[in-house]
């Protein structure tokens, strides 16, 4: 009965210092990979070349881009412009 009466207790610790008994034993996602999910690559980052459009080859580093490359080349003319990339991106 002792042992009933402090898990009672350590509950009501618990639960009156705000803590969610339901989120007990998971972690935050850390704020890097937050980070990350969000964060696109520059155009001039992906543009590896210079030549102020992005290949296929050049895509393939984003696996996002790669994956909608002829959606995004909105002029079909197999490069990605910064216009397009803009667009894409709402930058």
């Amino acid at each position: 009965m002792l042992k009933f009466a402090g898990a009672l207790v350590a509950l009501g610790l618990a639960l009156s210092s705000g803590a969610d008994p339901q989120a007990a034993g998971t972690s935050a996602q850390n704020p890097q990979t937050q980070a990350r999910a969000v964060q696109q690559p520059s155009f001039e980052t992906l543009d590896r070349n210079g030549d102020h459009q992005i290949s296929r080859t050049e895509a393939g580093v984003d696996r996002h881009l790669a994956d909608n490359f002829a959606y995004i080349d909105t002029d079909g003319d197999g490069y990605i412009s910064a216009a397009e990339y803009a667009a894409r991106t709402g930058s």
